[in-house]
């Protein structure tokens, strides 16, 4: 499944990239990932809530974060369904745009487009209600 969008910031400092560092954040208000756990190593462990023929299921992802002044990107597997489940998830601020780029891979990739489809658009439709209430949160 491949995404990719740009969302303009209202009055983002240039701080704004921690948040999108921030696993508990980004994953949870993005994808609905819940139950993110942070390691000491950098690493993270969560769960994803998605679709398979028979129902709902939770599914283990894992991965780290590398980020820089004005980017973050999320390297991610999802634990239990092969080698070629995860993938990336970039995240740029030039000026005021964010651009927010998914590649990821899926297991029952058609049921559960759809759920992070929901998320995504939820997410885009009130991003800066999202941000302004986590700026306070952290006083940034």
């Amino acid at each position: 499944m491949r995404e990719s969008f740009q969302i303009i910031c209202n009055n983002c400092p240039d701080e704004i990239i921690k948040i999108f560092a921030d696993p508990s954040f980004l994953l949870s208000n993005l994808l609905g990932v819940k139950n993110i756990e942070l390691k000491d190593n950098g690493t993270f462990v969560g769960e994803l809530t998605t679709s398979t023929l028979l129902g709902k299921s939770r599914m283990i992802i894992n991965g780290r974060v590398i980020s820089s002044l004005t980017s973050a990107t999320y390297i991610v597997d999802i634990v239990g369904y092969g080698a070629n489940k995860g993938g990336k998830i970039n995240v740029k601020k030039d000026g005021g745009i964010i651009t927010i780029e998914l590649d990821l891979s899926l297991p029952f990739e058609i049921a559960n487009k759809g759920v992070i489809m929901r998320h995504i658009a939820y997410f885009r439709n009130n991003f800066n209600e999202i941000i302004r209430l986590e700026r306070i949160k952290r006083k940034i």
